[in-house]
């Protein structure tokens, strides 16, 4: 039987003088940049993104937490604690002290800034 011989070449064969040498690109701040701009955008959408993102947190994070207490307030309720009852009340409160502040602040900036 005769004996086939295969051999392979490379498909692409770069010439010394055309070697490209790899340079060192720190892509981590692009990479960064461009997924923030995905979420925010860019220039005055950004500043505007970010103030609607302020809200919108505030008042989940908010409304969250009083539900939560008024889910408490309500086996309060249910158990005739008033001691228990007139904390949570005042915790309330205080959780919507802290909150209103924020979005009161984020809405005056939001409408406010183009006035000069």
């Amino acid at each position: 039987m005769d004996e086939i011989k295969v051999s392979f070449k490379p498909p692409f064969q770069q010439e010394e003088k055309d070697e490209v040498k790899p340079t060192k690109i720190d892509s981590t701040s692009n990479n960064i940049v461009g997924k923030i701009a995905e979420h925010i955008g860019t220039g005055d959408n950004a500043k505007n993104s970010i103030i609607w993102i302020t809200i919108r947190w505030s008042f989940m994070i908010a409304l969250g937490i009083t539900l939560l207490l008024l889910i408490f307030l309500g086996f309060a309720y249910y158990n005739n604690n008033q001691s228990e009852i007139s904390e949570l009340k005042k915790f309330i409160l205080s959780i919507w002290a802290v909150f209103t502040p924020i979005i009161t602040l984020s809405l005056g900036y939001a409408f406010g800034r183009d006035f000069k």
